[in-house]
C-alpha cells in the first residue's frame, strides 16, 4: 500500500462548506496539487492507513481511496466496504490529493481555509445575508460591526452560523457553524473557516426586533436601525 503525502492542496471536488449546508448550518440557500510524491507506507502509519482488506469479487473497477480526517494520507482499498466508516471516500487518486477539505482538526473542530470553504463561490456576499435576514423562525439573529468588519449570526438551539465580512467590500472573510446534533463529513460538530470576528469596540443590535417568530435570547440588544 502507498502514502500520499501532500504539501499544499487547494479546494477540490469534495466541499467541506458543503458539510456545514447538510448540517442545517448555513445562513442562506480541482485544481492542482503542489509538492505531492507517493512514498512507502513508513511503520507507524497504520492509525493513518488501516491494511488493505482483501474481498471477495474485488476488480480494479472497485478500488476506492480514502482518507482520515484530519491527515493527508490517501488509502487505497479494494472495495468501499473496506474503507473505515469514519473515512472520507473517493472515486479517484486525483480527488482523494486534491481535497482540501478536514485537514485540520483540534479540540472537536474542524478547521478549513477561507479559499476550501468558499473556493466554488459558495459563500455569500454581506448583501445577499443582510437581505435574508429573520427568515428562519426560532433562531437569534446579531448584527455586530466594528474595526473594518461585520458579523451576522444565526443561532438556535440545534445549531447556527455565524458570517464575518470585510464593512467595505462585503466579501466574506471567515465563519463559523455548529450543529448540536449532526456530525459534519469530518466527524466533527463545528467547522471553522477564515478570520474569526474579534473587535473588543464592536457595537451589537438585534435586526428582528420586531418579527415576533425569532428567538428572545438576543432581544435584549437594542434594535438595529
Amino acid at each position: 500500500m502507498k502514502r500520499l503525502e501532500c504539501n499544499t492542496a487547494t479546494r477540490g471536488p469534495s466541499s467541506l462548506w458543503s458539510a456545514v449546508c447538510v448540517a442545517g448550518l448555513a445562513l442562506f440557500g480541482g485544481l492542482g496539487v503542489a509538492g505531492c510524491e507517493g512514498t512507502p507506507a513508513p511503520a507507524g502509519a497504520s492509525d493513518e492507513c488501516p491494511p488493505l482488506e482483501v474481498t471477495s469479487g474485488s476488480s480494479e473497477a472497485e478500488r476506492i481511496w480514502a482518507r482520515k480526517p484530519g491527515t493527508r494520507a490517501c488509502c487505497e482499498y479494494g472495495s468501499r466496504l473496506a474503507v473505515p466508516s469514519t473515512f472520507l471516500s473517493y472515486d479517484s487518486e486525483e480527488a482523494c490529493l486534491t481535497d482540501c477539505s478536514c485537514e485540520r482538526i483540534d479540540n472537536g473542530t474542524a478547521f478549513v481555509s477561507l479559499e476550501c470553504g468558499c473556493g466554488d463561490g459558495s459563500c455569500p456576499a454581506l448583501a445577499e445575508v443582510l437581505n435574508d435576514l429573520c427568515e428562519y423562525p426560532g433562531y437569534d439573529y446579531t448584527l455586530e460591526r466594528g474595526c473594518g468588519m461585520v458579523s451576522v449570526r444565526r443561532f438556535g438551539s440545534y445549531g447556527g452560523t455565524q458570517w464575518v465580512f470585510d464593512e467595505q467590500s462585503g466579501a466574506v472573510i471567515g465563519f463559523y457553524g455548529f450543529s448540536g446534533d449532526i456530525q459534519n463529513e469530518c466527524g466533527t460538530y463545528n467547522t471553522v473557516g477564515g478570520e474569526p470576528f474579534y473587535c473588543p469596540s464592536a457595537t451589537r443590535c438585534d435586526p428582528c426586533a420586531n418579527d415576533e417568530d425569532h428567538g428572545s435570547q438576543s432581544r435584549n440588544l437594542p434594535d438595529c436601525e
